[in-house]
């Protein structure tokens, strides 16, 4: 294997430093847990760390993930770097195979160095980086996943086919939304492998059964106590909890709990993926004091998440002219993540959060990413522009994003929100 040029080199250990230098800093603000830490992972948690197992199997439905998180709190404790520092890990790792990802597929360092910079500085991406929630975690794994898929279809060798596979196991082991991906990668290998149809079902097939092995093997406890019918009872519950009870009582709960005052203004992201668009935003911590606020507000970086879905709009319409195997790769992939929550929400409103479209973020990144490398060829100084601005925003956001004391005015003028 050659060695890398040293430019990238040091580009590479840069930008490890960088983020994680970025997201360890003010770790422990909020001390306290918040949404799905103070929720949903922790207690699961903490009852694996007794010994009792994972005593919430529904909530979420997160094996690895909460056997991930143990881990992490038996290292460094039972404190905020205990509860978050295995996400800044992994979104660090996100990064870099973000970089190897759009380097892959676009055979372009520049538009590899672009989309890392700018997944660095996303805000939601940022936001659930520092919060002991799964999303990080997952997001890593269908990076992987996706970088293994794209050697198949360029360059198909039964390796990748099995690091695949191996990836997409570990990712629905802890987030099963992320069998949507699988999907997406089955359909890319099938509509863009240039190949013999019965191979393209095969690697197909393969990648599925060995997704779906890793899966059961995560749940062998299970199928210890309850064999295969408490496995089929489980995600019985697991779908029946996720589909009907808490989209019937989610209102009511959150109601009862300190994010109900803002629960009126972010309802509609929840029930309507549609409004994603709009570029949400939603309060997941929040402290006042007599003249000072703190919060940690999900939202998306402006800069980055209206460009990329123009320029997705845009690769949309030109693969009707000129067919190009990256571009529909990438739409396939980013697509997978935002329009099966978007039809099923016309059919039956359920609660889909906004951190659901994470995963499609890096995809979309690449893509902008592609048509900024172009622009640095005709106009270097718009680029140069542009990466200012991603900054000078994040540096503005930075604040609400950390949960650094400020101005009510200050949170009001930034945010929109009162």
């Amino acid at each position: 294997m050659s060695r890398f040029p040293k430019s990238e080199t040091i580009f590479l250990s840069f930008l490890v430093i960088f983020n994680l230098v970025l997201r360890i800093v003010r770790l422990d603000k909020p001390p306290v847990p918040y949404l799905n830490e103070k929720y949903f992972i922790l207690p699961a948690v903490r009852d694996i760390l007794k010994g009792l197992g994972d005593t919430q199997p529904i909530t979420p439905p997160s094996p690895l993930g909460k056997l991930l998180f143990a881990f992490s709190i038996k290292m460094f404790g039972d404190n905020p770097l205990g509860w978050r520092i295995l996400s800044v890990i992994f979104a660090t790792i996100s990064v870099i195979i973000t970089y190897f990802l759009a380097k892959e597929i676009t055979d372009n360092k520049t538009v590899a160095k672009i989309a890392a910079i700018l997944l660095t500085f996303e805000f939601a991406f940022f936001v659930h980086s520092r919060s002991a929630d799964p999303e990080a975690l997952v997001i890593t794994f269908v990076l992987l996943s996706l970088l293994f898929a794209w050697k198949i279809i360029s360059n198909y060798q039964l390796r990748w086919t099995i690091a695949s596979g191996l990836s997409l196991g570990l990712a629905i082991a802890i987030k099963p939304q992320a069998f949507l991906i699988i999907i997406a990668v089955i359909l890319a290998i099938l509509i863009l492998l240039g190949t013999q149809f019965r191979k393209r079902i095969y690697l197909s097939f393969l990648i599925l059964f060995i997704s779906g092995c890793i899966y059961l093997v995560i749940y062998l406890p299970v199928f210890q106590k309850g064999g295969i019918m408490g496995f089929v009872t489980l995600h019985q519950a697991i779908l029946q909890y996720h589909t009907q009870y808490w989209p019937q009582n989610y209102y009511q709960v959150m109601s009862q709990s300190e994010y109900g005052p803002r629960l009126p203004q972010f309802n509609k992201y929840l029930r309507q993926p549609i409004t994603w668009l709009q570029n949400p935003k939603i309060v997941y911590f929040e402290q006042n004091t007599q003249d000072k606020k703190q919060v940690v507000l999900f939202t998306f970086h402006p800069a980055i998440f209206f460009p990329t879905t123009a320029i997705f709009l845009l690769a949309l319409l030109l693969q009707f002219r000129k067919k190009d195997r990256k571009i529909i790769f990438l739409l396939l992939v980013a697509s997978s993540a935002y329009f099966p929550y978007l039809l099923s929400s016309l059919y039956k409103p359920l609660t889909y959060p906004p951190y659901y479209f994470l995963s499609s973020l890096p995809p979309l990144i690449i893509l902008l990413s592609f048509f900024l490398c172009w622009l640095w060829h005709k106009a270097k100084m718009l680029l140069v522009i542009y990466l200012i601005i991603v900054v000078v925003l994040f540096i503005i956001y930075y604040p609400l994003l950390t949960a650094i004391p400020i101005d009510y005015q200050y949170f009001q003028s930034i945010s929109s929100l009162k």
